[in-house]
């Protein structure tokens, strides 16, 4: 029988936020937890001291790829969100 974690809130919200951060850290984006359930997450894209705003992937393939790093994690986990600046403009 295989044992599942089960995380709070907080806690899928950090998972979820760090996974993220691993995958833009190189090039200078961060994330912010906006709001966080056991199953949604939304995170808010920090472009501001990134080297280049472009070399950061796009919120709609960046969010395919956190959910499915992250639910090797949160199985309960369902959605991501991304806001991303760049789609403001």
């Amino acid at each position: 029988m295989a044992w599942t974690r089960m995380t709070n809130d907080s806690d899928t919200g950090s998972i979820v936020a760090e996974a993220t951060r691993e995958l833009i850290a190189a090039d200078g984006g961060d994330v912010t937890v906006v709001s966080s359930s056991a199953s949604e997450v939304t995170l808010q894209l920090i472009l501001k001291d990134a080297a280049c705003e472009e070399c950061v992937m796009p919120a709609a393939f960046l969010t395919q790829v956190v959910l499915n790093a992250a639910k090797k994690k949160i199985p309960q986990l369902e959605t991501v969100h991304i806001i991303d600046p760049r789609e403001d403009l």
